[in-house]
């Protein structure tokens, strides 16, 4: 479930609801659309209507995505949405269970009232103690690797007061328990007013031509209306991806996103099309010439449960597609792109686990295989719609029109 924070449109003032995975603010009032960036993690605040007295916000570390670990010769995928306390001695509760899902939420900017405590925990410990009291319900396994694919890291604060050294809950005025002198004073040495946390925005107007960006609230790529051109945020500005189409036929065509990776791997012999046919152990001859054809994994760009995401993995870039790439945005309708380039980096190696043989002979030289992106193009491939999915014949994969609305809220 993803949180839903009400903020200001910074040209008109007018109210917009966002979603915790939107990118995109489009402000229903002026219309004007902007993409949100943050330095460091989105950072939220649950809001309290009425406080009763001076407000201290206590930071929580807020993990959403899903964690890929190849266990036991087999890839164990778990979709986790977790908060952990960000600062240690606070006698807080160590999660905020469900009320960042439950209870209004804003970004955490000045116009707060009270004061903000910076956490002392980094984001990786905190992770780590979260992925620890998952295993504690689970039978150990060895990992052989673990990626994090549409993860979602953020900062959200929960209210409180500090009353003679008593934390209380501000939403529910509940005391929670006398603090002693040194962590009441640790707390306050913590405390910050006035953080300069306000997300930033960036115009959606094409940098070549000066046409408006099309994208989904949720997308990380953009395509232009006016010179077809297609960017992704980078810092300040937008930084133009390299685009290339499957164009397909017929009148009812979706045209699905596939990042197309072709990387440089160390610890394995994985370099041409005839290194997959050896690897993937395909009942297929390798043919003169498929020595110089270089390998490139074919990864969703799109969210999609983990398991059907690795099973298009496997399928797409086991049956990798020949024929011609056009350097050209689709001409119909498109899906937004909503996996970042970066996040399909960190899938390569569980993709690789998926369809590498021996299974086993494999999963044991994870550890000690390196796998770097060469070179990357965002590839749309054309899909029939066919009642209620969408068939790719090219890549030879169908995926359901359910299974894509589903994957939105991953």
């Amino acid at each position: 479930m993803n949180i839903k924070i009400l903020h200001p449109c910074p040209q008109c003032g007018g109210e917009v609801s966002l979603e915790e995975t939107d990118r995109m603010l489009a402000c229903p009032y002026c219309r004007v659309r902007l993409h949100m960036t943050s330095e460091g993690p989105f950072r939220y605040a649950l809001n309290v209507a009425k406080p009763q007295g001076d407000l201290i916000y206590l930071p929580y570390w807020r993990f959403k995505g899903i964690i890929y670990r190849a266990v036991s010769f087999k890839i164990d995928p778990q979709i986790l949405d977790a908060t952990m306390l960000a600062l240690s001695g606070a006698a807080a509760p160590r999660s905020l269970g469900l009320r960042p899902q439950t209870l209004p939420i804003k970004f955490a900017i000045k116009t707060l009232p009270g004061a903000f405590s910076r956490p002392d925990m980094i984001f990786d410990k905190a992770l780590t103690q979260i992925e620890k009291q998952v295993a504690t319900i689970k039978k150990p396994e060895e990992e052989f690797e673990k990626a994090y694919i549409g993860e979602t890291a953020s900062l959200v604060f929960a209210p409180y007061y500090l009353n003679n050294n008593t934390l209380v809950d501000a939403i529910l005025n509940k005391p929670l328990g006398k603090l002693p002198d040194a962590s009441a004073d640790a707390i306050k040495s913590t405390l910050v007013e006035n953080p300069k946390w306000e997300p930033k925005f960036l115009s959606a107007m094409c940098p070549y031509c000066g046409w408006d960006l099309k994208g989904d609230k949720q997308a990380c790529v953009f395509v232009c209306g006016g010179c077809r051109t297609a960017w992704q945020p980078q810092g300040k500005k937008f930084k133009q991806v390299a685009v290339g189409t499957i164009v397909g036929e017929g009148e009812q065509v979706v045209y699905l996103p596939f990042w197309r990776i072709e990387p440089e791997v160390e610890g394995m012999e994985l370099s041409t099309l005839a290194d997959l046919i050896r690897v993937a152990n395909i009942p297929k001859a390798v043919q003169p010439g498929w020595d110089k054809i270089p390998f490139v994994f074919w990864i969703p760009a799109f969210k999609v449960h983990p398991h059907l995401f690795l099973r298009v993995s496997r399928q797409v870039t086991t049956s990798p597609f020949t024929g011609e790439i056009e350097t050209v945005t689709p001409p119909s309708q498109t899906y937004p792109v909503n996996l970042p380039l970066a996040e399909a980096v960190q899938s390569l190696k569980v993709v690789l686990a998926t369809f590498g043989k021996p299974h086993r002979t494999v999963f044991q030289r994870l550890p000690k295989i390196s796998i770097k992106p060469k070179k990357a193009m965002l590839v749309f491939a054309p899909c029939a719609v066919q009642g209620s999915e969408l068939v790719a014949q090219e890549l030879g994969f169908a995926v359901s029109r359910q299974a894509l609305i589903a994957g939105k809220d991953l």
